[in-house]
């Protein structure tokens, strides 16, 4: 019997070959984008799963309160995490991360800018799973200077040579290699280049111990001895600050507080409010929204395939009458039609693995992602395809299966008309559907689109074009003491150090006041400008001439108004700005540049800098691009959504043609022969 319904399901197949073709394309394209969806969700929903004690760790955040300037932040003291460990049984072990970003090695003749470079603790390899290759990783980052690279950064600097015991130069100081780890194939939050000893910091820090509690600098991981409910813990975090920080900030006449809250680690990836943290995290709405998008397209396969086979029931009728009459059971039939929708979707299934090894590639470079096609045969990924191949296969063919199998053989072997009132009905229905999921998704798309286009098209408040960047430090936070009659009153604002030429050269207009000056000799020590935010934050109405003071020991006026721009991503409101003059900034070297010839006047740029720097490589990047590059991730990931918001559209509007052309094709047939039709039955 299963071999008869094998055959016939081949032969039905074979018999409508142009049908056949259209139903195992639709599914196959509907199988391999939610392949390539559930690959992108897979790996977002498991970054840092992977680690050992994953589910016992948790990441220490703070939000700090300046003044009523509120940042929830990654970063964390030096001393918190070993205090923490120390103070409380329940806790097995800390360990500490401190983000160098992009720095210069030197080796022999060889010299890079390697970024994702990290101070990690001795004991960072028993809460993070690395694959050593070479050395310990129980003693590989005990020792000051220590330092352990990936298997690429080996290759690099070492070639085929043992690196192990090579020593690298980093600042002024040379670090032993004492380890060598392969790149993770598991996602991680940490993507590090190389890790050097913490203690090193250690040895070389000249703050002491009192000064570090608010000294936010370092990524802190908490390991507990067992799973634990982390809301019974909390308050034991309050205790904690009351014992160690409000003492330090009451002897210092801090009008400021933290608070102290734990992240699990397997969060960490998919949040994005916190300041400062490792990497720009994803946003767990994208991954909502991209299964959501997945179910829509397996629906409309399945939609489609129910559609195309109930409008194709004419030519089964027969088949069915003669195998009820030949004495086949309506459950026998239900089955055969099962039989042959499952087997459709497994010749889809292998369409579907074609497409999706061809187009991996383009797929990993829009979504960053480094995805290898063998991963679909194991694990999660080969359950979810078979069970997406049964439930398109079963939902695809039930109801059509349930149709055709009522079909009464009096009325299919005597009459032409085929009973489909209710399938009309149904497929009227189901097209609606169709096309209210369509709709949806063109208005996201292009609410989406829209929303990029005013992010990137939104004027910053100064002018970015044209001009070129060669980066150093960041932004920070500082305290300022506002004198107010008399009284310092404490504020938290970021700040910024510049040159006299450097609000003018960006074309930032000026409100009030003046710009830095060479003419004003106290500018570099005593002068401040400010943006309208941080005037409208200090409730200053005449900000010119107010003294200020910070904590890096400037004090003098503010000399300027600057109007408020954007030096984040238009995704935050702008924030108050302090900007101090320093006659030479460590920061960024911005020059503007003028001319067609660019290419020749960036030769000249990187020609003086040999001269000035011969043992650094000059990298820049155009302060344009660089904006834009804030928005790539959103970007690649829209476009994404684009793609397959338009496959989705696209194949309902597939199926409506398909369908009158089904339509017009067994009308013609029927007036050829010269009978009449019943047209209700196709309406």
């Amino acid at each position: 019997m299963l071999k008869s319904y094998l055959l016939t399901a081949l032969r039905n197949i074979g018999r409508n070959k142009i049908s056949s073709i259209i139903n195992i394309a639709g599914l196959a394209l509907g199988i391999a984008s939610c392949i390539f969806i559930f690959l992108y969700v897979n790996d977002e929903l498991n970054y840092d799963k992977h680690h050992p004690k994953a589910d016992r760790t948790y990441r220490l955040n703070i939000t700090a309160n300046f003044q009523g300037q509120v940042d929830r932040s990654a970063l964390s003291s030096m001393l918190v995490g070993p205090t923490l460990a120390k103070e409380y049984p329940e806790i097995e072990q800390s360990t500490r991360l401190f983000n160098i970003g992009k720095q210069t090695i030197w080796y022999q003749d060889k010299v890079y800018n390697e970024e994702n470079m990290f101070f990690a603790d001795s004991n960072f390899f028993d809460v993070f799973a690395y694959n050593f290759v070479k050395g310990n990783p129980k003693t590989a980052l005990t020792q000051p200077r220590n330092i352990v690279i990936t298997e690429e950064l080996a290759q690099k600097y070492f070639g085929n040579e043992d690196p192990i015991g090579k020593q690298l130069k980093f600042t002024k100081n040379f670090f032993t290699v004492t380890g060598v780890v392969k790149e993770p194939e598991q996602p991680s939050h940490i993507k590090a280049g190389a890790l050097l000893s913490f203690v090193t910091i250690d040895t070389t820090s000249s703050v002491s111990p009192d000064e570090d509690w608010l000294r936010l600098a370092v990524y802190t991981f908490v390991v507990f001895k067992n799973k634990i409910n982390i809301d019974e813990f909390t308050p034991k975090l309050s205790a904690f600050y009351d014992k160690y920080i409000t003492p330090y900030l009451k002897r210092f006449q801090l009008n400021s507080s933290m608070k102290y809250s734990f992240q699990p680690l397997k969060d960490i990836h998919l949040t994005t409010d916190l300041s400062y943290d490792v990497e720009s995290n994803n946003n767990r709405s994208y991954v909502y929204i991209f299964s959501v998008v997945a179910i829509f397209i397996l629906l409309i396969a399945c939609i489609n395939y129910m559609n195309m086979a109930t409008a194709r029931a004419a030519r089964r009728a027969k088949e069915v009458g003669i195998r009820k009459v030949m004495g086949a059971s309506r459950n026998q039939l239900v089955w055969q039609f099962l039989g042959e929708s499952v087997l459709t979707t497994l010749f889809a299934l292998i369409l579907a693995l074609a497409l999706v090894e061809i187009f991996l590639p383009y797929f990993n470079s829009l979504a960053d992602k480094n995805f290898a096609f063998h991963i679909l045969f194991s694990g999660k990924m080969l359950w979810f395809i078979l069970l997406t191949v049964i439930t398109v296969g079963l939902i695809g063919g039930s109801y059509p299966a349930l149709f055709l199998s009522s079909f009464k053989p009096v009325n299919v072997l005597k009459s032409q008309k085929i009973p489909g009132g209710f399938s009309a009905g149904l497929r009227k229905a189901l097209v609606v559907f169709q096309f209210a999921i369509s709709v949806i998704l063109v208005i996201g798309t292009l609410v989406v689109f829209a929303q990029m286009k005013y992010m990137k098209n939104t004027p910053l408040g100064f002018d970015k074009e044209q001009t070129v960047d060669i980066p150093g430090h960041k932004t920070g936070t500082l305290l300022f003491f506002i004198d107010r009659n008399g009284k310092p009153e404490e504020k938290g604002i970021n700040f910024n150090f510049v040159d006299e030429n450097a609000l003018q050269m960006l074309d930032i207009p000026l409100v009030k006041g003046r710009y830095f000056s060479k003419d004003f000799a106290g500018d570099d020590t005593a002068a401040f400008i400010v943006n309208e935010a941080a005037v409208k934050m200090l409730g200053l109405k005449e900000p010119i001439g107010q003294m200020m003071e910070n904590g890096l020991g400037f004090k003098g006026p503010i000399v300027g108004v600057v109007k408020d721009f954007h030096y984040q991503s238009l995704q935050n409101k702008i924030e108050p700005l302090v900007l101090m003059k320093h006659s030479q900034p460590n920061g960024h070297l911005l020059a503007k540049l003028s001319g067609n010839n660019i290419s020749e006047t960036l030769g000249f740029i990187e020609q003086k800098w040999k001269n000035f720097a011969p043992d650094r490589p000059m990298e820049y990047y155009f302060l344009d691009q660089e904006f834009n590059k804030q928005y790539a991730k959103e970007e690649k990931l829209l476009t994404i959504f684009g793609y397959f918001s338009a496959l989705t559209i696209e194949r309902g509007q597939y199926l409506q043609n398909v369908m009158r052309a089904n339509a017009w094709w067994y009308n013609y047939e029927i007036n050829k022969l010269g009978k009449p039709v019943d047209r209700t039955e196709w309406d």
